[in-house]
């Protein structure tokens, strides 16, 4: 479930974000939950475990595109 896992990682770094009370690891937590949206609102290919059969590698690309996309 790449998007869970990738997910995860903007849960971690909002965790941290609190816990050292680092504005930057807030906006990271921000960004990737940002591409995240970006990707599946765009009509991508969904993994499995969302009714599609985009590979794990895909998914990751789209959602780095779709952060990269992002206004800075």
């Amino acid at each position: 479930n790449p998007v869970a896992m990738v997910l995860s990682a903007a849960m971690l770094c909002d965790y941290l974000a609190d816990k050292r009370h680092n504005p930057a690891l807030a906006k990271a937590g921000a960004l990737i939950r940002a591409g995240v949206d970006g990707y599946l609102a765009g009509g991508n290919a969904l993994p499995g475990d969302l009714g599609g059969k985009a590979a794990t590698g895909a998914i990751t690309e789209g959602i780095i595109a779709a952060m990269e996309a992002e206004p800075a």
